[in-house]
C-alpha cells in the first residue's frame, strides 16, 4: 500500500514538473535555430576559403582569422597586458576576411581593433551581429545591378 502511494506521488511530480516546462520547451523542437540561421547566412555570403573572425570559435565551417580560435577572458586579459602577440587586423587582412561575427569577447578587444572593425565592417542587413566586409558588399551591390 505504502509503495503504491509513494510511486503515485512521485509521478504526479514529475508529470507535473513535465507540464509545467512543456509549454516554454517543446520537445524535438530546434533550440538553436538563430544560430543555424546565422550559420546558413554566413555559408551564403563566403565560400569555404573565405576566412571569418569568430571571437567565440562557433563557425568552424570556415577559416578561423585569428590565431587564438576562442578568445576567452584569460586570453583577451594577456592581449590586453601585451604578453601575446595580437595582430587581427592583419592577420584579417593577410587571409582576405570577409565576415566579422561580433560578440561579448570581441567587445573586450583593444580599441584599435575596434576602429580597424569600423573601417573596414559594415553590420549585413539580415543579421547585425554579421559584419560583412565591404568590398564584399560593394561586389553584391555590383552583382545585383547586371542582373
Amino acid at each position: 500500500m505504502w509503495a503504491t502511494c509513494l510511486s503515485v506521488v512521485v509521478s504526479w511530480i514529475a508529470i507535473g514538473s513535465a507540464w509545467s516546462i512543456l509549454p516554454k520547451y517543446p520537445p524535438f523542437r530546434r533550440m538553436n535555430a538563430g544560430q543555424l540561421d546565422v550559420i546558413r547566412y554566413v555559408l551564403s555570403v563566403t565560400s569555404p576559403r573565405d576566412a571569418v573572425f569568430d571571437a567565440d570559435s562557433v563557425y568552424i565551417f570556415r577559416p578561423q582569422a585569428s590565431y587564438y580560435g576562442s578568445l576567452m577572458r584569460v586570453t583577451r586579459i594577456r592581449i590586453r597586458r601585451g604578453e601575446l602577440e595580437f595582430d587581427i587586423p592583419e592577420r584579417c587582412e593577410r587571409l582576405d576576411c570577409k565576415v566579422v561575427i561580433m560578440s561579448t569577447h570581441i567587445a573586450y578587444l583593444p580599441r584599435e581593433v575596434h576602429a580597424w572593425i569600423r573601417d573596414n565592417y559594415i553590420p549585413s542587413p539580415t543579421f547585425p551581429q554579421v559584419l560583412l566586409h565591404k568590398s564584399l558588399v560593394s561586389e553584391s551591390a555590383g552583382s545585383a545591378g547586371q542582373r
